[in-house]
């Protein structure tokens, strides 16, 4: 295991936090707590963090857009929107399967060329409990410009890309697999779909944990946010091998990015969604946005992409 710094990022608690991107020209971390329909907007120097209320919506990305000042990419239950954060203008971009009353959007992604990725789910009937199936992931190039690229998924989850652009990692999390895809990063277009890591045939995995959110170190190694699982786990693409894990303080751990002044840094969400009034006592801290440090300068990510429209 590496030798790291561990600490909260704020007091606010979550219900369930995901979506953290790092503006590296701001030094802050965006985010969103999904249920509540919250955009987060964290200042690690003091820890204070502002909010944007968007009601009764589901909001599950907050990306910002390529020499855009204040302009977002948001997701809002089955739409996907350009928000203004100092105005709170928003701008419709496209409405994804939007005469399915099963389905909602969940991750999403900017590929190497700002093209947004996002997958779609079954509705929740319990956390991580969804007819499975109904999902999808599409790409979106701008406004009413969207591709669907791949079926058949139940909960589209956390996706990554290849430092040499050349392959795409998407994680569907109850079916508990990690799927890789050709990418031609020219075009947009993924092919030759395999399973990369498969949760359910890896004796290192418990039982309970899911696949969540991921990002990718500049060596090309994969960080795995594992719900119910407690902590991360960091997968070698090139062996499909478990290489390094780290355990955090709360169980059910969503997402993560690089950050930071150096980007040496994770964020990682979490979330209290569906624990009960004991439990929550014995996971005093589930909900929390955490910041890892570490301290060997090998384990460092690439800046996080922004939306371009195509």
């Amino acid at each position: 295991m590496p030798n790291f710094t561990l600490e909260v990022a704020t007091t606010e608690q979550h219900n369930l936090g995901e979506g953290p991107f790092w503006d590296e020209k701001r030094g802050i971390l965006y985010y969103v707590d999904l249920f509540q329909g919250d955009l987060c907007k964290l200042n690690p120097d003091d820890k204070t963090v502002e909010k944007k209320h968007f009601g009764d919506e589901t909001t599950t990305i907050v990306i910002p857009v390529e020499n855009a000042e204040d302009e977002f990419i948001v997701s809002c239950t089955k739409k996907i929107v350009q928000f203004n954060w100092r105005t709170d203008k928003i701008f419709e971009l496209v409405e994804i399967e939007a005469g399915d009353g099963k389905t909602r959007v969940n991750d999403g992604k900017c590929d190497p060329k700002g093209r947004l990725w996002m997958g779609t789910m079954g509705l929740e009937t319990a956390p991580a409990v969804v007819e499975p199936e109904l999902g999808s992931l599409y790409r979106v190039n701008g406004p009413n410009k969207i591709t669907k690229h791949f079926g058949n998924v139940t909960l589209s989850n956390g996706l990554a890309w290849s430092n040499d652009s050349k392959h795409m990692y998407f994680a569907d999390s109850v079916k508990r697999v990690i799927h890789v895809f050709d990418f031609d990063n020219q075009n947009g277009e993924i092919s030759n779909d395999r399973i990369l890591f498969d949760y359910k045939a890896n004796p290192d995995v418990k039982t309970t944990e899911l696949p969540d959110g991921m990002t990718i170190d500049l060596e090309g190694k994969l960080w795995v946010a594992n719900y119910n699982g407690g902590r991360i786990i960091n997968i070698d693409p090139n062996t499909a091998q478990i290489i390094d894990k780290i355990d955090l303080p709360a169980a059910k751990i969503t997402s993560l990015c690089f950050g930071g002044p150096n980007l040496n840094q994770f964020y990682i969400t979490s979330a209290y969604k569906g624990l009960s009034d004991e439990e929550r006592k014995q996971d005093p801290l589930a909900g929390s946005v955490f910041k890892i440090t570490m301290d060997s300068v090998n384990i460092r990510g690439a800046i996080n992409s922004r939306f371009v429209p195509q």
